[in-house]
Protein backbone atom coordinates (compact mmCIF):
# COMPACT_ATOMS: atom_id res chain seq x y z
CA UNK A 1 0.00 0.00 0.00
CA UNK A 2 1.03 3.62 -1.08
CA UNK A 3 1.75 6.31 1.68
CA UNK A 4 -0.54 9.38 0.47
CA UNK A 5 2.66 11.55 -0.50
CA UNK A 6 3.75 8.49 -2.48
CA UNK A 7 7.11 8.37 -0.98
CA UNK A 8 6.93 4.51 0.80
CA UNK A 9 5.37 1.61 0.55
CA UNK A 10 4.21 -0.66 3.09
CA UNK A 11 3.29 -4.30 2.69
CA UNK A 12 2.89 -7.44 4.44
CA UNK A 13 5.97 -9.37 5.41
CA UNK A 14 5.35 -13.38 5.55
CA UNK A 15 7.75 -15.80 6.69
CA UNK A 16 7.56 -15.53 10.79
CA UNK A 17 5.03 -16.93 13.90
CA UNK A 18 3.81 -13.07 13.78
CA UNK A 19 2.44 -11.36 10.77
CA UNK A 20 4.27 -8.02 10.06
CA UNK A 21 4.15 -5.38 7.87
CA UNK A 22 7.27 -3.84 7.09
CA UNK A 23 8.09 -0.35 5.27
CA UNK A 24 10.13 1.12 2.72
CA UNK A 25 11.51 4.02 0.35
CA UNK A 26 9.93 3.86 -2.76
CA UNK A 27 12.59 5.34 -4.56
CA UNK A 28 14.80 2.00 -3.29
CA UNK A 29 17.11 4.01 -0.83
CA UNK A 30 17.49 2.96 3.02
CA UNK A 31 16.04 -0.38 5.17
CA UNK A 32 13.09 -1.78 4.90
CA UNK A 33 11.28 -0.64 8.67
CA UNK A 34 8.70 -2.43 10.64
CA UNK A 35 6.21 -0.72 10.81
CA UNK A 36 3.56 -3.32 12.22
CA UNK A 37 3.27 -6.34 14.51
CA UNK A 38 0.43 -8.63 15.54
CA UNK A 39 0.07 -12.07 16.91
CA UNK A 40 -1.69 -14.38 14.15
CA UNK A 41 -2.18 -13.43 10.78
CA UNK A 42 -4.12 -10.64 8.60
CA UNK A 43 -4.15 -8.76 5.33
CA UNK A 44 -2.99 -5.52 4.18
CA UNK A 45 -5.76 -3.42 3.41
CA UNK A 46 -5.00 0.58 3.17
CA UNK A 47 -2.30 3.33 4.18
CA UNK A 48 -4.91 5.84 5.41
CA UNK A 49 -4.95 9.19 3.48
CA UNK A 50 -3.91 11.17 6.63
CA UNK A 51 -0.68 9.17 6.70
CA UNK A 52 -2.11 8.18 10.69
CA UNK A 53 -2.91 4.47 10.25
CA UNK A 54 -2.57 1.23 8.26
CA UNK A 55 -6.05 -0.83 7.83
CA UNK A 56 -5.83 -4.34 7.66
CA UNK A 57 -8.12 -7.61 8.51
CA UNK A 58 -7.34 -10.49 10.66
CA UNK A 59 -7.42 -14.09 8.83
CA UNK A 60 -9.83 -16.11 10.07
CA UNK A 61 -7.71 -19.05 11.74
CA UNK A 62 -10.95 -20.73 13.40
CA UNK A 63 -11.89 -17.07 15.12
CA UNK A 64 -14.22 -14.25 13.40
CA UNK A 65 -12.64 -11.75 11.11
CA UNK A 66 -11.88 -8.60 12.72
CA UNK A 67 -10.58 -4.65 11.35
CA UNK A 68 -7.67 -3.31 13.10
CA UNK A 69 -5.43 -0.02 12.61
CA UNK A 70 -1.89 0.67 13.25
CA UNK A 71 -0.36 4.11 13.94
CA UNK A 72 2.29 3.98 11.42
CA UNK A 73 4.29 6.74 14.09
CA UNK A 74 4.48 7.79 17.30
CA UNK A 75 4.61 4.25 19.24
CA UNK A 76 1.11 3.32 19.31
CA UNK A 77 -0.11 0.38 19.96
CA UNK A 78 -3.05 -1.73 17.27
CA UNK A 79 -6.40 -1.31 17.92
CA UNK A 80 -9.41 -3.27 17.01
CA UNK A 81 -11.42 -1.19 15.03
CA UNK A 82 -14.66 -3.70 13.67
CA UNK A 83 -15.06 -6.47 15.98
CA UNK A 84 -17.93 -8.71 17.24
CA UNK A 85 -19.12 -12.16 17.24
CA UNK A 86 -19.45 -11.95 13.17
CA UNK A 87 -16.82 -11.45 10.42
CA UNK A 88 -15.67 -8.07 9.21
CA UNK A 89 -13.61 -7.52 6.76
CA UNK A 90 -12.29 -5.76 4.03
CA UNK A 91 -12.09 -2.38 5.66
CA UNK A 92 -11.36 1.11 3.94
CA UNK A 93 -11.06 4.64 5.66
CA UNK A 94 -12.95 7.53 4.07
CA UNK A 95 -10.21 9.97 2.57
CA UNK A 96 -11.25 12.23 5.39
CA UNK A 97 -10.67 10.16 7.63
CA UNK A 98 -13.79 9.90 9.89
CA UNK A 99 -15.17 7.07 8.42
CA UNK A 100 -14.73 3.50 7.42
CA UNK A 101 -16.78 1.13 5.27
CA UNK A 102 -16.34 -2.55 5.47
CA UNK A 103 -18.38 -5.69 5.10
CA UNK A 104 -19.36 -7.96 7.68
CA UNK A 105 -22.27 -10.60 7.59
CA UNK A 106 -24.29 -10.26 11.04
CA UNK A 107 -26.97 -10.50 8.90
CA UNK A 108 -26.29 -14.46 7.37
CA UNK A 109 -25.02 -12.73 3.94
CA UNK A 110 -21.93 -9.93 3.38
CA UNK A 111 -23.64 -6.72 3.70
CA UNK A 112 -21.66 -2.96 3.58
CA UNK A 113 -21.72 -1.19 6.43
CA UNK A 114 -19.98 2.38 7.77
CA UNK A 115 -19.21 3.30 10.82
CA UNK A 116 -17.13 6.10 12.44
CA UNK A 117 -12.92 5.79 12.44
CA UNK A 118 -11.82 5.63 15.14
CA UNK A 119 -14.81 3.69 16.48
CA UNK A 120 -17.14 5.68 18.87
CA UNK A 121 -20.17 3.55 18.47
CA UNK A 122 -21.77 4.49 15.28
CA UNK A 123 -23.01 2.40 12.40
CA UNK A 124 -25.39 2.40 9.28
CA UNK A 125 -25.82 -0.50 6.97
CA UNK A 126 -25.57 0.99 3.45
CA UNK A 127 -26.07 -2.56 1.14
CA UNK A 128 -29.75 -3.27 1.27
CA UNK A 129 -29.13 -6.94 -0.81
CA UNK A 130 -25.78 -7.74 0.27
CA UNK A 131 -21.98 -6.37 -0.87
CA UNK A 132 -18.82 -6.46 -1.25
CA UNK A 133 -15.43 -4.58 -1.76
CA UNK A 134 -16.47 -1.05 -0.94
CA UNK A 135 -14.47 1.38 -2.54
CA UNK A 136 -14.60 5.40 -1.67
CA UNK A 137 -15.01 8.08 -4.42
CA UNK A 138 -11.44 10.61 -3.48
CA UNK A 139 -13.79 13.13 -2.56
CA UNK A 140 -16.06 10.68 -0.05
CA UNK A 141 -19.42 11.67 -1.34
CA UNK A 142 -20.15 8.45 -3.12
CA UNK A 143 -19.30 4.77 -1.82
CA UNK A 144 -19.01 2.06 -4.30
CA UNK A 145 -19.49 -2.03 -3.74
CA UNK A 146 -20.07 -5.13 -5.85
CA UNK A 147 -23.53 -7.18 -5.02
CA UNK A 148 -23.43 -10.12 -7.43
CA UNK A 149 -22.28 -8.72 -10.45
CA UNK A 150 -23.52 -5.33 -10.37
CA UNK A 151 -21.77 -2.87 -9.82
CA UNK A 152 -23.24 -0.03 -7.30
CA UNK A 153 -22.91 3.41 -6.13
CA UNK A 154 -24.37 4.89 -2.33
CA UNK A 155 -24.60 8.95 -2.55
CA UNK A 156 -22.56 9.52 1.54
CA UNK A 157 -23.44 13.67 3.01
CA UNK A 158 -21.49 13.85 6.34
CA UNK A 159 -21.50 17.90 6.22
CA UNK A 160 -24.13 17.46 8.89
CA UNK A 161 -21.88 15.78 11.16
CA UNK A 162 -23.38 12.73 11.05
CA UNK A 163 -23.07 10.52 8.57
CA UNK A 164 -25.97 9.89 5.81
CA UNK A 165 -26.53 7.39 3.08
CA UNK A 166 -28.46 7.42 -0.08
CA UNK A 167 -30.66 4.91 -1.76
CA UNK A 168 -28.31 2.29 -3.30
CA UNK A 169 -28.05 2.28 -7.53
CA UNK A 170 -26.57 0.36 -9.36
CA UNK A 171 -24.11 1.27 -12.25
CA UNK A 172 -23.98 -1.07 -14.51
CA UNK A 173 -23.43 -5.22 -14.53
CA UNK A 174 -19.71 -7.01 -14.45
CA UNK A 175 -21.38 -10.63 -15.43
CA UNK A 176 -17.22 -11.02 -17.09
CA UNK A 177 -15.38 -9.68 -14.46
CA UNK A 178 -13.32 -11.95 -12.04
CA UNK A 179 -15.26 -13.73 -9.30
CA UNK A 180 -13.27 -12.59 -6.73
CA UNK A 181 -14.10 -9.68 -7.72
CA UNK A 182 -11.12 -7.14 -7.82
CA UNK A 183 -11.84 -3.54 -9.28
CA UNK A 184 -10.59 -0.26 -8.85
CA UNK A 185 -12.27 3.21 -9.90
CA UNK A 186 -10.58 6.27 -10.72
CA UNK A 187 -10.79 9.54 -8.44
CA UNK A 188 -13.82 10.84 -9.93
CA UNK A 189 -15.37 7.86 -9.87
CA UNK A 190 -15.99 7.72 -13.75
CA UNK A 191 -13.77 4.64 -14.66
CA UNK A 192 -13.48 1.30 -13.41
CA UNK A 193 -10.75 -0.89 -13.83
CA UNK A 194 -11.98 -4.47 -13.55
CA UNK A 195 -9.93 -8.18 -13.61
CA UNK A 196 -11.38 -10.48 -15.85
CA UNK A 197 -9.79 -14.09 -17.52
CA UNK A 198 -9.45 -13.86 -21.44
CA UNK A 199 -12.30 -16.74 -21.41
CA UNK A 200 -14.77 -14.36 -19.57
CA UNK A 201 -13.94 -10.90 -21.55
CA UNK A 202 -15.46 -13.13 -24.84
CA UNK A 203 -11.45 -12.42 -26.62
CA UNK A 204 -11.08 -14.79 -29.39
CA UNK A 205 -8.73 -18.08 -28.60
CA UNK A 206 -5.89 -18.72 -30.84
CA UNK A 207 -5.63 -22.06 -32.95
CA UNK A 208 -2.27 -22.76 -34.42
CA UNK A 209 -1.68 -24.90 -37.47
CA UNK A 210 1.67 -26.69 -37.48
CA UNK A 211 2.17 -27.25 -41.38
CA UNK A 212 4.95 -29.74 -42.34
CA UNK A 213 5.20 -31.42 -39.03
CA UNK A 214 6.78 -34.65 -39.46
CA UNK A 215 9.51 -33.11 -40.62
CA UNK A 216 9.95 -31.36 -37.28
CA UNK A 217 10.67 -35.31 -35.32
CA UNK A 218 13.73 -36.07 -34.62
CA UNK A 219 14.63 -39.53 -36.35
Amino acid sequence: SWSPDGRQIAFRFVGGPRWVVHRVLANGAGKEELAVQLEGNAILRQWTADGQYLIMHTLAGGKVQEIWAAPVSGGGKPFRVVTGPFDNRLGLVSPDGKWIAYVGNETGRNEVYIQDFPPKGGKWQVSTAGGWRPKWRADGRELFYREGSKMMSVEVKTNTGRLEAGIPRPLFDMQRSSRYGAYDVTADGQKFLLVVSSEEAGAPQPITVVLNWQAGIKR
